[in-house]
């Protein structure tokens, strides 16, 4: 992925004079771990609202067909309700169902109709319940009374024929940024274990240590999503006004992590690790604890894990960072590459570098 012509770019210098740091570490390490932690937050609010909504635009699409995201999203108002934490569902409905029933009133009544049928079905239907042992009981009565109320619709296993995406994708598009992402599952970097706790304080480092010193202090991109889940590792470079600068960088990443480890001391790499520990640690309540073990149930998932990644991150010491560099240099190698910017701006790449470029 690297461009003709690029050098290393050269990470932030961040050593300070000797004295100041230490009559100042402590202090510091509490101030910029709070700091982290808050940027952290914005960043997680930020990547966690694009998740829950492509999700839930893939729901509504399901039922209605004729719903567009990205049409949607050109709408103010749309986009004022979904900052405002309204789901895609009910925004869209709030700006078009009144405007569809004036103008095609059976359309309208056909369509909550389909939606009516979809949901008054108690086939493979779960209930959930949070409460002390007298109102399960008492929920158990209900719930099952419920259950039996409903019509047992066959549901039939949905199955979709989607394209395969190529692993290296230009999309065109009448814009002076760009966006440029690189991304692997655990299994294309040969990460068997899968996702860690450690991941989420380095990714952190990483962000704060390299990437936004270089993309976005020395190149002019407005900023940069990293992270890892349980499904894989991300770079997205936002606002970028660069492409093969940027593929540079994320292609000089693992051999940046040695200066990186070079300059950081354990006290640092804690104020990281305090970020993150914080982050799952965080009390939800009772009854919202609950519903997320109901859900990691429902899901297959172990409620328990956190508590696992919690440990990993305790684990994590300086001397360890150079041990993901392998995992970085992966996600390069195996994952895949996308480019959304203009077409002269994909064409600062290498010939060929694009397997597919796809003009809406």
């Amino acid at each position: 992925m690297t461009a003709a012509g690029q050098t290393a770019p050269a990470a932030a210098q961040t050593e300070a004079p000797a004295e100041a740091a230490e009559q100042t570490v402590t202090v510091g390490a509490l101030r910029g771990a709070i700091e982290r932690r808050q940027e952290q937050n914005m960043r997680r609010a930020a990547e966690q609202a694009a998740a829950r909504w492509s999700r839930e635009a893939d729901e509504l699409t399901a039922q209605c067909p004729d719903f567009d995201l990205g049409a949607a999203l050109k709408d103010d108002r749309f986009c004022a309700l979904l900052r405002a934490g309204i789901d895609v569902r009910t925004a869209w409905f709030a700006l078009h169902a009144q405007a569809l029933l004036e103008s095609d009133p059976e359309a309208f009544a056909a369509k909550m109709k389909r939606i009516q049928a979809l949901l008054h079905n108690g086939a493979n239907a779960v209930i959930g319940f949070a409460g002390n042992a007298a109102s399960i009981e008492n929920n158990r009565a209900a719930a099952d009374s419920f259950l039996a109320s409903l019509p047992m619709a066959e549901v039939a296993p949905q199955t979709y024929d989607l394209p395969v995406p190529a692993s290296a994708e230009g999309i065109v598009i009448n814009s002076t940024v760009n966006f440029n992402l690189v991304y692997a599952t655990f299994e294309q970097m040969g990460v068997e274990s899968g996702y860690s706790g450690a991941m989420d304080a380095m990714c952190s480092l990483v962000s704060d240590g390299l990437l936004y010193p270089l993309l976005r202090d020395q190149y002019g991109a407005y900023g940069v999503f990293h992270g890892a889940d349980e499904d894989g590792m991300y770079i997205i470079s936002y606002r970028d006004p660069n492409v093969a600068q940027t593929f540079t960088v994320y292609n000089y990443l693992p051999m940046l992590l040695q200066q990186l480890q070079m300059s950081l001391d354990q006290e640092t790499l804690d104020g990281y690790i305090l970020s993150s520990y914080s982050y799952y640690a965080l009390s939800s309540g009772e009854l919202t604890g609950a519903l997320s073990v109901i859900t990691d149930v429902v899901n297959g998932d172990d409620p328990f894990r956190r508590l696992q990644w919690m440990h990993e991150l305790k684990q994590l010491k300086v001397e360890d960072i150079m041990a993901f560099a392998p995992m970085y240099q992966a996600l390069l190698d195996n994952g895949c590459m996308s480019t959304a910017g203009s077409q002269s701006a994909l064409n600062t790449m290498p010939a060929g570098t694009y397997e597919n470029i796809i003009k809406p």
